[in-house]
Order: structure tokens, then C-alpha cells, then sequence
């Protein structure tokens, strides 16, 4: 009787906690964002400031005459619930393809979409067009803002490239790179308000040099004069110069352009920053026979920080590349894949490292291993749970879309094989996936790789194990189960990342009976059991991983 009053127990929290929840995790099937006819790719996704997310990506499915291409989006609450139409809402069409696009969500809710166009008559990108969008997606301006459009006059802009956009104190600010008649690239900048008015003519003022600009980024100075930081390759080569320029609210250079990796081999294509209210902190790859991974510090005054010096975060022989970088309190946190001559199986390992704001590395020097597989051009990202630890996902030719937790002192969180949320045929199309934080959940969404080359659908995974209720003992037994299909419906998948610690699995119904007990060979190495539950009634049962002095509990939905 005191078995079945505890295991009633535990019923009522799982039930309580999860009654609404739709978050599971199912490798062989995970959730789709957007599954329909056409291509879904492109995906960004970001925190609706309450515990759930917003994702949005660009699709084809109504593709008819001139390469239509529609931006798309859905709305997941707490609960991982859609509240959106099924394969999502239609948020941007136009005449037109649209090429590329962007959306943004800023510190007090608002949000801003962006998307650039191409014409039947025209061969390259011809308008950047601008809107505000409501929490439910509907445009806020009854006419779309025209940022910069192609045409000799009076700017002689032959085709618009990518976008940066920030808000601060003052308004919305945005960059947008060009190309000129003549092949030449240059930045131009532009602001608009809350209504959608623009500071300065169409097309901005140019901002930097014209010619010799590769990519371009732009981050916010924090600073009460609304300054920002414009910064950009100085073409597009490898070993080309990193150059950064600050300017005021008025456009107005405050200094710069400053090649701020002078004196190194240059870059390798890839670089990014993050700002604060006291400087700016590069990273990037550098250039050369071996790609390694350095960072840098200016003030706000345009002077080098950290004595001068450039960190070296990885200069391990071999590739260091395709890097995301977070920022957390006085530290930067940044994961890599690393194909350095020790990678074994495989062509890249995944690695990590932590800086403080000094400049000074926190764990190994050159990086401490994450996860080590058979991948073929890894793109990993990441993002921090609250207390600090890294979430790291990447695809892998034989795991699949896999992750790994790193504790904030550089230790590795869960088993040596991840937590994998997609088996290799839902494998992401390089880096089109990416991480948010919602609520207690870690959330994956992604664009799988079609079987004909390019992306294909959208789906949706949390990564963590936040929905298994740990019992009696240690909480970071949490890790070492995961149970899928859930809810099932004929085969159970029962995954454990510890197998030879367990003795034994039980299934129990919602009253207490038992209704499936396995002993575990002491000496197991198969880390997966398959559970035929073709038999049981449809409803809620709890199963429980027990070993000498630890159990865990699952609460498992059966539907025929």
C-alpha cells in the first residue's frame, strides 16, 4: 500500500507539471514546425519574453511564375502548444522573390522584419523593405518601409546585400551593405522610428569607405549618446583586414576605421563581436595554412584593451573554424569545430572554451573537448542555461543532430554519446539550426538537409531532459533516460546513457500495478531496450529506472 500511495504521488506531479506540455523528444520523429508541400528553410527563432518562442523561416510552398517565396512563422507558449495555424502563419508575400529576410526581437517586445526582393527584370537584389510586426505577427505600418532600393539615381546602387539592425534609446538603427556600378561595396546607414519614419532619406548616408567591404555587422555602443559600432571585412579573401569605426546617433564618425586585427595573418572569412557599455570584443578566424580562433578588445575610446595583446583561444594544429560565441556576466563562453591531427574517428571534434573580460582563458589551453564523432562539416551552436552551462548541438555523419552539456567549469555534463534529438536523416542543412531558452527548456529548431541537397522542413526538439521527474536521490540522474516515442503508440524506445549503473525497469499503471518489470544484465553495452506496448490500454504510466540506491521516474502516455 505505501508503494502504490508514493507512486500515486509522483503521478500527480508529473501529471501537474506536464498535464499541457507538448515538448518530447523522438530522434526518429520529431515535431515539425512546418512540414508541407515546398521548402521551408532559413529558420531564426528567439524568446517571446515569456517562456515560449517564436520561429519564422522563408517558403516556397505556393511557388507558381517567379520563384515565389513567402516568410512564414508560429508562436510555441510554455508549453511547447503552437498558437499559430498548422505549418505556420503567413507573415510577409510579395509581388516579387524575396531573397533574403530577417526578423528581430528587441528588450521591450517589439519587433521588426526585414526582407529584400528580386524582380523578374532585374539580375540582382533590387529593395530592402522594412515592417513592424505585433506579437501575433500582423503588420503594424499600413505601408511596408522602403529602405534602400537599386537605381543610378541618385545613389547609383546596383543591388542591396545583408542588413544589421539595433535599437536603442533613440530609435531603430540599421546598416546595409550595397554594391555600387562599377563592383564597389559600401555601407549605408539609415534610422527609423516607432511609426516607421525614416531619420534620412532612402538609402541612408554612406558610412566607411566605398569599395574594399566585404561582410558588415553593427552593434550598439550602450553608451547614453546612442553611439554605435560599425565594423566589416576589408573584402572578401581570406587574410583581409577587420576594420571598425564608432559613430554618434547622428551618423557622425566618432573614430575608425581602425583595422582592429593589425598585425596578424588576417582573417579567414568568419568574425563577430560583442559590446558593452565599456568597448567591444572581437573574435575571429584567422588566416593561414592552420585556421586557429583569436579575440580582441577595444574600449569605447578606440583604443586596444588587454595591454595590446590579441588571446589566442585555439592555435592547435589543424582547422579551427565555424565558431558561436555567447556572452554571461564577466565571461565569454565560445565553441568551435576543431579538426586538429588528434581527431579520432572522423574529420572534426567539437570544442569549447571560457574567457573572462581580462582575456584570460578559463579551461585548457586550446579548449576542452565537447563530443567526439565521425562529422563532416560541423556547424555547432550553443546556448547557456541559466546556471551557465553550455548546451552545445551539432550534426554528426553517425550520430545524428546531437548535443552535449558543458558545467561552467569546462566538464562535461551528460554521456560520452550527447543527447541526440534527430537521427542522421534529420540531419540540419549546415547551419540552419539554432538554440533558445524557453522557460526550463533548452529549444532546438532546425531545417533538415534534403535528400536532393538544399533544406526542407522545420522541426523543433527540446534538448534537455527538464520533463523527467528525478526521485529519491541525485538530480543529475535527470540525464540518463530518455523514452521515446512519447506518447506511444506500438514500440517504446527506452534510451539509457549509463546502462551498466541499472538493474532494472518497471512500467507501472496509473493505479500502482505493475505491468512490465526487466531485469538489466550487469553487463549490458546496448544502451537502447524496445518495449512492446501494442497490448497495454491506452493511458498514463509511470516507469521507473531503478539501481542498488537511485531510481528515476518517466511519465509515459500510451495511445492506440
Amino acid at each position: 500500500m505505501k508503494t502504490k500511495s508514493i507512486l500515486l504521488l509522483l503521478f500527480i506531479m508529473l501529471i501537474y507539471t506536464d498535464s499541457k506540455s507538448q515538448w518530447y523528444i523522438n530522434p526518429e520523429n520529431p515535431a515539425a514546425v512546418c512540414d508541407t508541400n515546398g521548402l521551408q528553410y532559413n529558420p531564426i527563432t528567439f524568446s517571446d519574453g515569456e517562456d515560449g518562442l517564436y520561429v519564422f523561416w522563408l517558403d516556397s510552398r505556393n511557388d507558381a511564375g517567379y520563384g515565389t517565396r513567402e516568410v512564414y512563422g508560429q508562436h510555441y507558449n510554455s508549453n511547447g502548444v503552437p498558437q499559430w495555424e498548422d505549418n505556420g502563419r503567413l507573415i510577409v508575400q510579395h509581388f516579387s522573390k524575396i531573397n533574403s529576410y530577417g526578423v528581430n526581437r528587441f528588450d521591450d517586445g517589439t519587433m521588426i522584419i526585414g526582407w529584400s526582393t528580386k524582380s523578374p527584370s532585374s539580375s540582382y537584389t533590387d529593395t530592402l523593405f522594412m515592417q513592424k510586426i505585433s506579437p501575433e505577427g500582423i503588420k503594424q505600418w499600413t505601408d511596408d518601409l522602403v529602405m534602400v532600393v537599386f537605381g543610378f539615381e541618385p545613389n547609383a546602387i546596383l543591388s542591396v546585400g545583408p542588413y544589421q539592425i539595433i535599437k536603442d534609446n533613440l530609435s531603430y538603427c540599421v546598416n546595409m551593405t550595397v554594391t555600387y556600378f562599377g563592383g564597389s561595396n559600401g555601407n549605408r546607414m539609415n534610422r527609423f522610428d516607432e511609426s516607421g519614419n525614416l531619420f534620412y532619406p532612402q538609402d541612408g548616408t554612406p558610412e566607411g569607405p566605398i569599395g574594399g567591404v566585404g561582410r558588415a555587422d553593427l552593434r550598439s555602443a550602450l553608451n547614453p549618446e546612442n553611439d554605435v559600432y560599425l565594423f566589416y571585412s576589408g573584402g572578401n579573401g581570406a587574410g583581409a583586414p577587420l576594420y571598425c569605426m564608432k559613430l554618434s546617433s547622428t551618423n557622425d564618425t566618432v573614430w575608425g576605421p581602425v583595422n582592429v586585427i593589425a598585425g596578424t595573418s588576417g582573417l579567414n572569412y568568419k568574425f563577430d563581436a560583442i559590446s558593452d557599455s565599456e568597448g567591444i570584443t572581437f573574435i575571429w578566424e584567422g588566416s593561414g595554412n592552420n585556421t586557429d580562433l583569436f579575440c580582441n578588445r577595444y574600449l569605447s575610446n578606440g583604443t586596444m584593451d588587454w595591454g595590446g595583446n590579441v588571446v589566442a583561444i585555439c592555435n592547435e594544429e589543424g582547422q579551427q573554424s565555424s565558431f558561436d560565441i555567447e556572452k554571461s556576466g564577466n565571461y565569454y563562453y565560445v565553441t568551435w569545430a576543431d579538426a586538429r591531427p588528434t581527431v579520432d574517428p572522423g574529420n572534426y571534434d567539437i570544442y569549447a572554451q571560457k574567457i573572462d573580460t581580462q582575456g584570460n582563458v578559463m579551461w585548457a589551453n586550446n579548449g576542452v573537448e565537447v563530443i567526439s564523432d565521425n562529422t563532416y562539416i560541423p556547424i555547432p551552436k550553443f546556448t547557456l542555461t541559466q546556471e551557465n552551462q553550455m548546451i552545445i548541438m551539432h550534426q554528426s555523419t553517425i550520430a545524428g543532430y546531437v548535443g552535449q552539456l558543458l558545467n561552467d567549469d569546462g566538464s562535461v555534463g551528460w554521456s560520452s554519446v550527447g543527447a541526440q534529438i534527430g537521427t542522421t536523416s534529420f540531419n540540419p542543412q549546415y547551419e540552419q539550426h539554432d538554440l533558445v531558452r524557453a522557460g526550463n527548456h533548452v529549444i532546438a529548431v532546425w531545417a533538415d538537409a534534403a535528400p536532393s541537397g538544399g533544406a526542407d522542413n522545420i522541426y523543433i526538439s527540446p534538448v534537455d531532459t527538464t520533463d523527467v521527474f528525478t526521485g529519491f536521490t541525485r538530480s543529475e540522474l535527470k540525464d540518463k533516460l530518455i523514452v521515446y516515442p512519447n506518447p506511444a503508440n506500438d514500440l517504446l524506445t527506452i534510451r539509457l546513457f549509463e546502462p551498466h549503473q541499472f538493474y532494472v525497469i518497471n512500467l507501472y499503471t496509473i493505479s500502482g500495478l505493475p505491468v512490465y518489470s526487466k531485469k538489466l544484465n550487469p553487463e549490458i553495452t546496448d544502451n537502447e531496450i524496445t518495449l512492446d506496448v501494442q497490448h497495454l490500454n491506452s493511458g498514463i504510466y509511470l516507469m521507473q529506472l531503478q539501481s542498488k540506491d537511485e531510481q528515476i521516474y518517466r511519465r509515459v502516455i500510451i495511445t492506440h
